[in-house]
């Protein structure tokens, strides 16, 4: 396995661990009830995702790419009670969008990473078209 994909798949350990570090209370303000069991199985999809992705796992990289897909994008609304919407999940950074009937924000590191993931992704799915066919009779 390459270094740059190992690193990568530590980072994602590092947010899965941060946000596992949320759900159970230990950094950050304690959460709403609702938003426990999101948290709780976004932390453990990161952690697995990362441990896949580091035993050269594929499917580790495709886990990552929901994880970071979850913290993507986020919504509050101006209305007390409206549908609202945020994975917060490790570090974010983002772009508002001050909208006439609410808040959008665009998760800026999550972005990147997904962006990222992609790359190793096609990487990976290049290499696996390129070697040779190895199976017995062919």
């Amino acid at each position: 396995m390459q270094q740059f994909e190992k690193t990568m798949a530590r980072i994602l350990l590092l947010n899965g661990g941060l946000t596992l570090l949320v759900v159970l209370g230990i950094i950050g303000p304690p959460q709403q009830i609702n938003e426990f069991g999101i948290l709780l199985a976004a932390a453990l999809l990161g952690i697995l995702s990362a441990v896949l992705a580091l035993r050269g796992r594929v499917i580790g990289w495709w886990g990552a790419l929901v994880y970071y897909g979850l913290q993507l994008f986020s919504y509050y609304p101006m209305e007390e009670g409206g549908l609202q919407f945020a994975v917060k999940a490790g570090v974010s950074y983002s772009l508002d969008f001050h909208l006439s009937h609410g808040i959008f924000l665009v998760n800026l590191i999550a972005l990147a990473f997904i962006a990222t993931t992609a790359v190793i992704l096609r990487r990976r799915f290049k290499q696996a078209g390129a070697a040779p066919n190895t199976a017995a009779g062919k």
